[in-house]
């Protein structure tokens, strides 16, 4: 499905490509849909971009799936239902051969049939090292910088860290994301509304947004993004 694109393909691609997206549950009302089938067809289409990204050459890979806040809504246990078999599909899918998978956010605050399968991805894939994805789960751009700043403010009281020596540089590692690079692409799902996805690290970021879900936004729409990056 892929190989024209890839072997066409001569100008420079994004090393970093961060996807964060809404509307979910609007679009299952719209089509009506249950959510449970909605979140089936993300998942559809989150595997195709990791698939994509794979076959072209794309080194990281960051999906925010699950804001913080998430957990106080009606639909939580369903999302959970959701995730469980989303990381046992990964488990078992081949194109997560040689793809390291990391984890970002208060994820293990998130129910047991959960963490037990986001455990077990990311121990199996800890040697891949053709691609790496990043999955965002209760997860808060805002709140990682506080954490990031409590870590330091612990060095400093211990007397371990001065406080003139704080740097742009020991804020990024001590940032849940500190061994991700900055995103070159960042693509907004559903709304022109900013996401607060690796906050720290948007500054040089290009920001592709477009009224598409998850559900709507495929792989050849990823190549789109890509396409428009490359005209910057």
């Amino acid at each position: 499905m892929f190989e024209f694109f890839a072997k066409k393909q001569t100008k420079e691609l994004p090393k970093h490509i961060a996807i964060a997206g809404s509307g979910s549950k609007q679009y299952a009302e719209k089509n009506n849909l249950t959510f449970e089938q909605a979140s089936a067809l993300k998942i559809v289409n989150i595997k195709e971009y990791i698939k994509l990204c794979k076959e072209i050459g794309i080194k990281e890979l960051t999906l925010y799936l699950l804001p913080l806040e998430t957990e106080n809504t009606q639909l939580f246990s369903t999302v959970m239902d959701s995730f469980v078999k989303f990381f046992n599909e990964l488990l078992l899918w081949t194109v997560m051969e040689n793809v390291n998978v990391s984890v970002l956010g208060k994820w293990y605050d998130l129910p047991g049939r959960v963490i037990d399968p986001i455990k077990e991805l990311v121990q199996r894939s800890k040697d891949g090292a053709q691609m790496r994805v990043n999955l965002c789960l209760s997860y808060d751009g805002q709140e990682e910088i506080v954490d990031a700043c409590k870590l330091l403010a612990r060095q400093v009281q211990a007397g371990k860290l001065d406080p003139e020596a704080i740097t742009k540089s020991s804020i990024k590692g001590n940032l849940y994301s500190s061994s991700i690079p900055a995103p070159d692409l960042v693509v907004r799902l559903g709304t022109p509304r900013m996401s607060s996805l690796l906050l720290w690290d948007l500054p040089h970021a290009k920001v592709f947004t477009t009224k598409k879900t998850w559900q709507e936004f495929t792989g050849r729409d990823l190549r789109d993004a890509m396409a428009w990056w490359q005209q910057w």
